[in-house]
């Protein structure tokens, strides 16, 4: 809307306001109900300063958004300019790039690497295998249609990790999340309509 000029209506506001309050209240639902973004520690200043680990996850969760939300404007930009495969080819070679920077910074050293991936096996061909498939589909898409409606159709895979990720780890109100999360689908059904 503000960097590509792509016109949101009515509808899609809302769709908006869901997907952000609903992303709130699973916050809520994550962090107890003391935490910044909780409702009602919302309205309660004390809670700014009194929960400083809560609140540095959550500016980590902010600056991850707006991360998130800035690569996909540029992945719309230069999508615009470049076709899709060598896209994901060139993002590919970045990607692998910084992971292995960030790991010699983490662990001191890049040769650590072979053991650790021994220890994981196909798993790590599994997620290989999907990222590079979800990012196929997700710049297809991004090529197809406006940024304001392929990335909240990208997140709405939010309720499937909802649900597995719930199932899996055993997490609290796992039910309580899941009607959330379809709540939030209902958003991104009235962004896309």
């Amino acid at each position: 809307y503000l960097f590509l000029g792509e016109f949101l209506t009515i509808n899609q506001w809302l769709g908006v306001s869901i997907l952000i309050f609903g992303g709130a209240f699973l916050l809520h639902g994550s962090m107890g109900g003391s935490h910044f973004f909780a409702f009602p520690a919302v309205l309660r200043i004390g809670d700014l300063f009194n929960k400083k680990r809560a609140i540095f996850y959550e500016l980590l969760l902010l600056l991850s958004m707006l991360c998130f939300g800035l690569s996909s404007i540029f992945d719309k930009i230069v999508l615009e300019r470049i076709d899709i495969a060598t896209f994901i080819f060139v993002l590919g070679i970045f990607l692998f790039i910084n992971h292995l920077v960030m790991y010699a910074v983490v662990m001191g050293s890049i040769s650590k690497i072979p053991a650790n991936v021994d220890k994981l096996g196909w798993l790590i061909v599994l997620i290989a295998f999907l990222t590079v498939l979800s990012r196929l589909t997700y710049s297809q898409a991004l090529s197809m249609e406006e940024v304001s409606l392929v990335i909240p159709l990208k997140q709405s895979s939010i309720l499937v990790s909802t649900i597995l990720g719930g199932k899996v780890f055993k997490e609290k109100k796992l039910l309580q999340r899941t009607i959330i999360a379809l709540l939030m689908l209902g958003g991104v059904w009235l962004l896309v309509r």
